[in-house]
């Protein structure tokens, strides 16, 4: 799904991995946590360009552009 947007994709965990995640797990077990994301709940829409810069730290960067 990303393909058409980007040439790479950000890990995305599942929330039972958070924890492991964050506790600097040994690698072995880290490269474990990293499992394809099933794309079907993943929702794509443009949004403002404003979502570019990090000072824009605001939720509405992420509302959708008109």
């Amino acid at each position: 799904m990303i393909a058409t947007i980007h040439d790479r994709m950000r890990v995305i965990l599942r929330p039972s991995a958070h924890e492991t995640w964050l506790v600097l797990p040994p690698l072995k077990t880290a490269q474990t946590l990293l499992q394809p994301y099933v794309a079907e709940p993943t929702h794509i829409y443009p949004v403002r360009r404003q979502v570019n810069k990090p000072k824009n730290d605001d939720p509405s960067s992420l509302e959708p552009s008109s």
